[in-house]
């Protein structure tokens, strides 16, 4: 019943389309996702039968799993099998191989959303692999993009067809950590006479606690969960061997045949013999696959016409830049440096009207001087007759370690023009609309470039800021459209699209070795403003400041947010519309 996978060394998946009338009873060491390109297919494993896998929807089936495929109805069914090459896998990227992962129908589980960009990523492999001039990553890289999104996303893990009910981060890892063992122990045991007693002594436990930890972590009892283990071992022996009832019984830990007959019925919902008499004549020891095996060029042109069916935007990239970019996170700093006007704020007469703005800018951004033009606050001066009309703001750049000065010398001080400046960063002002982008600085309110409205809206140019502030201070990649800073593993993603086209980074991040919680922020570079956002509500005007303050602490055009394993980031397309800039910041975990 086992059949043997051949994998190339270097590749860490295997794929192949056939067309299929049946593919008998087998099983093999590499977890498989069957992906049905056309027709429709029925799937039976050891515990459960899919009667009807339709037309672009595939099924996980788990390292040594009994499993066979065989078409439903008379229209060809044509099956992509993509194999996993999880040993390799596991010991190159030092990430856990799938163990008690045994996902029988995504569907059943997970939005349709999450659905579909598992399904985007495996045709992004295939395509890779059939058609390796479209793509910048190989089959490899895409099959670990893979891997990491089924760990982050598809968290209903299986024992056979039992499920874990809850999400892995919603139970302590100690509790995952204790069920992997006490699973292990059972498996390794199973033949011999277990006891809820028995188990949890030998990881001295009460049996409450582990009774309890079952129902938890996995959702049935011990005795439930030790039948199934016992139940899988018994049918690589009761599909494979004419050995008796009595025999299998014995040699699985059962009490009695009479016991193994009542579970095997209870758990596979028919009776022993039927079963047998049924799938043990359909094995691959008995019976050669009913299917028609496709050359190479027979494979590549079922999936394009898959591809074109399902897909036919994959076909057709005219007008999308790609661009690959390559960062090894534990190389040498750049020597260039961000600009030092970056983190100056030029503050006009209007600033002193509205020290909330102030306060507000500074509480969400790093600021680290702000510097007032003489000439501009002249009549303010002579009108007040000192300069305590700016108490409010000096105490509150006092709060916030920030430099605050009136005079004309260090309004101008800081110059970009240095060698080693961040050139994106001053190109960005530049698409903005700043005419001196060299040096430009951050104004809150009444001038050039200003970060809120006369009203008290917040500009496309608070957002610009906002994340412009984000970055670190030390650069480790900058080019043209993507400049990439990191700081005590820290790392924040800058990419810039001020052309028309729409462009694909494709980011391979070498050295990832902790786990990141990643937040992406995206906005058109004039397109974004608070007014537009309130108006696209439906908001009132005036607009109560409550209200305003609401979302001004909560709003920004679009964030979204993802939980990565270490690896997740290692390759990532980021794609970008003309006029957008997007920022994804990389915080590591507590964990490796």
């Amino acid at each position: 019943m086992k059949e043997d996978i051949k994998l190339k060394s270097d590749d860490l998946v295997s794929i192949s389309i056939y067309q299929v009338t049946e593919y008998p009873m087998h099983y093999h060491e590499e977890p498989e996702l069957i992906f049905i390109l056309s027709g429709t297919a029925t799937l039976h494993t050891a515990f459960y039968t899919i009667e009807t896998v339709p037309e672009n929807e595939f099924l996980f089936i788990n390292s040594t799993t009994l499993h066979n495929i065989e078409r439903y109805g008379d229209a060809p069914c044509q099956v992509m099998s993509i194999y996993f090459h999880m040993s390799k896998m596991a010991a190159l990227y030092h990430v856990p191989a799938f163990s008690v992962l045994s996902i029988a129908s995504f569907d059943q589980f997970n939005s349709p959303r999450i659905i579909e960009h598992l399904r985007d990523k495996l045709v992004k492999m295939a395509r890779a692999h059939y058609l390796p001039e479209s793509m910048f990553q190989t089959p490899s890289d895409l099959a670990m993009e893979c891997y990491a999104y089924m760990m982050n996303n598809f968290q209903w893990h299986y024992y056979e067809d039992y499920v874990l009910h809850n999400y892995p981060q919603r139970l302590p890892l100690s509790q995952i950590t204790r069920t992997e063992q006490v699973l292990a122990y059972i498996q390794e045991h199973q033949k011999e006479k277990l006891t809820l007693s028995s188990v949890a002594e030998t990881f001295y436990l009460s049996k409450y606690y582990l009774s309890h930890l079952f129902k938890k972590s996995i959702g049935i009892s011990f005795q439930d969960l030790l039948n199934a283990v016992r139940l899988n071992t018994a049918l690589y022996s009761l599909l494979g061997t004419q050995r008796s009832i009595e025999e299998i019984s014995a040699e699985c830990g059962f009490s009695s045949p009479a016991y193994f007959r009542k579970a095997f019925a209870t758990h596979a919902k028919t009776s022993l013999s039927s079963y047998r008499k049924k799938y043990s004549p359909r094995t691959l020891q008995k019976m050669r696959p009913a299917i028609i095996r496709f050359s190479e060029a027979e494979e590549k042109a079922a999936f394009l016409s898959y591809q074109k069916k399902h897909y036919p935007h994959q076909l057709l990239p005219q007008g999308v830049e790609k661009i690959s970019v390559h960062v090894k996170l534990t190389a040498p700093p750049l020597p260039c440096q961000l600009p030092a006007s970056l983190y100056q704020l030029h503050l006009t007469p209007c600033a002193l009207v509205h020290p909330d703005f102030f306060e507000d800018v500074t509480k969400s951004m790093k600021f680290r001087s702000a510097h007032s033009n003489l000439d501009d606050f002249l009549p303010l001066y002579h009108s007040y007759g000192s300069w305590r009309f700016t108490d409010e703001l000096r105490r509150l750049a006092d709060q916030k370690g920030i430099l605050f000065s009136i005079d004309e010398t260090n309004a101008h001080a800081a110059s970009d023009h240095q060698s080693g400046s961040c050139e994106m960063i001053s190109r960005l002002m530049s698409v903005m609309g700043l005419k001196n982008a060299a040096g430009c600085r951050g104004t809150i309110i009444g001038g050039p470039g200003a970060m809120y409205t006369d009203n008290g809206f917040r500009t496309g140019w608070y957002y610009l800021w906002y994340l412009l502030h984000q970055l670190k201070d030390t650069i480790i990649f900058s080019n043209d459209c993507c400049l990439i800073t990191m700081e005590n593993r820290e790392i924040r993603i800058l990419c810039l699209n001020e052309g028309d086209a729409k462009k694909e980074i494709f980011l391979h991040l070498e050295d990832i070795a902790r786990d990141y919680s990643i937040l992406t922020y995206s906005m058109a570079l004039k397109g974004d403003t608070e007014e537009s956002m309130w108006r696209s509500l439906g908001a009132p005007e005036p607009v109560p400041d409550t209200l305003l303050s609401t979302i001004r602490h909560s709003c920004f055009p679009d964030v979204s947010y993802t939980r990565s394993t270490a690896q997740y980031d290692l390759f990532r397309d980021i794609t970008l519309e003309p006029g957008e800039i997007k920022l994804l910041a990389l915080m590591p975990l507590e964990s490796p």
